[in-house]
Formats: structure tokens, C-alpha cells, sequence
């Protein structure tokens, strides 16, 4: 079996292109604090609204094919670990696709002239304008998730002999960073800093795994699924 480290880092800058030309097509149309606004922009560019919203399904199909193989990769660290980075992520990508189902949901109401027979044109607007709200909390639901996710990743990173020590901690810091969501009120203090500083650290490993790849002998030297080795010894005798 072999690691493809630079498909892994392919694929990691692949979703992070893919959700931000998402995020820019559908919050083109959302103005923040004017509901009517954003509900005319909606009306007028449904195509780019909806646009957006399938770019980001896309990105959260990739990010499960990500999970996959990252997780591979650092299963000979620690299968238990990786398994459990593994399911962090796939209940956090659960949470967001849910969330996508109500941000689809606006374009839908607004759209849809047989409702219009049923209820009124302020009842669509309070149902569109609940599911906007509603896709905003939820999708911050899955941040946490994926803040479990990196720490389990980044120590798994600084327990291998493959790859830098140094991402793992970047990556244990950027998980720190996101579980501020656990407390909003925390992250909205240092939102300014400890996001851009959470967003380098995420794209710096795919982008050396990319470029660099991983030490190839020391990922073979590891057993296979060698969780006792990698759980009960120091990292140096786990590797040998």
C-alpha cells in the first residue's frame, strides 16, 4: 500500500479552493442585516445562489474522501487515534451537509409561486429568513467537531517520524483555536487573530505534503496498525 501524501495535500487545497468559490458565490447574495435585500438578490440570481450551495456539497464530499485518507495514512501511528480523528471529522461533514439542507431551503420559499396560495408573502419571508438563521447556527455546530478533529490530527502528526513534529503542533494550536466555538464569547474577543492564524496553519501541511511529499522509510517502517507501539512506547521506540 502506498501513502499518495501529495494527492492527500491535492485534495486538502482542492476543498480549500472549492468552499471559498462557494462561500463567494452565495454570500454575494446575502446582505448582512437587511433580510430584504438579500432575499431580492436571492430572487434575482437563484442560478449563483444555488451555485454556491452545491460548490460547498462538493467541498464537503471532498473533505469525507480527505478524511479517508489522512486518517490511511496515520493509522500506522495509532489506528485507535486515527479512527477517532476520523469520526470528529465525518460527524462534523454530517452537521454541515444537514446545514446546507437549510440553506438551499431560502431560494426554495422564495421562488416557489404555489405557496403563495397557502401562505403569505410574509409567512415565506419569516420561513426563508428562519432557515438562514437556522443554516448559520447549525453550520457553527460542526466547528467543534473539526476542532476534535485537528487536535487528534495534530498529535498524531507529532507522534510520527514522516512529516515535521512542527505541523502537528500548528495544527493542535489551530484545534485550540476552533474550540473557542465551544464559548463564542471567547472567540469573538480574539476572532481577529487566532482565525487567520488557524487558516495558515490548515493550509500549510497540504501545502508541504504537496510539495515535499513524506519520509517514505520511516511511514514503512512503521508496523501497520501498530496501535500498541505507538500507544504504550515513546515515540522514538515506536519507530524502530
Amino acid at each position: 500500500m502506498r501513502p499518495w501524501p501529495r494527492i492527500i495535500g491535492g485534495v486538502w487545497l482542492l476543498y480549500f479552493a472549492t468552499s471559498i468559490v462557494g462561500g463567494l458565490l452565495y454570500q454575494g447574495s446575502l446582505v448582512p442585516g437587511n433580510s430584504a435585500a438579500a432575499f431580492s438578490n436571492i430572487v434575482a440570481h437563484p442560478t449563483q445562489y444555488r451555485a454556491g450551495v452545491q460548490l460547498g456539497l462538493f467541498a464537503h464530499a471532498l473533505y469525507v474522501i480527505l478524511t479517508a485518507l489522512v486518517c490511511g495514512l496515520f493509522a500506522r501511528v495509532n489506528l485507535s487515534l486515527s479512527l477517532t480523528a476520523a469520526f470528529f471529522s465525518l460527524v462534523g461533514c454530517v452537521v454541515e451537509i444537514f446545514a446546507t439542507i437549510l440553506q438551499i431551503a431560502p431560494v426554495t420559499f422564495l421562488r416557489d409561486s404555489t405557496l403563495g396560495g397557502v401562505f403569505t408573502a410574509d409567512q415565506v419571508k419569516a420561513a426563508a429568513l428562519m432557515s438562514l438563521k437556522l443554516w448559520g447556527q447549525t453550520f457553527q455546530m460542526s466547528i467543534p467537531m473539526f476542532a476534535l478533529f485537528e487536535l487528534v490530527l495534530g498529535y498524531l502528526i507529532y507522534r510520527s517520524a514522516f512529516v515535521p513534529r512542527f505541523f502537528g503542533v500548528l495544527l493542535m494550536l489551530a484545534g485550540l483555536t476552533w474550540s473557542m466555538y465551544f464559548w463564542p464569547p471567547l472567540l469573538t474577543s480574539v476572532r481577529s487573530i487566532a482565525l487567520p492564524f488557524a487558516g495558515l496553519a490548515e493550509i500549510a501541511f497540504p501545502v508541504w505534503l504537496v510539495v515535499k511529499g513524506i519520509d517514505l522509510p520511516a511511514w514503512r517502517a512503521l508496523e501497520p496498525h501498530s496501535n500498541a507501539a505507538a500507544s504504550d512506547s515513546t515515540p522514538s521506540e515506536a519507530f524502530t
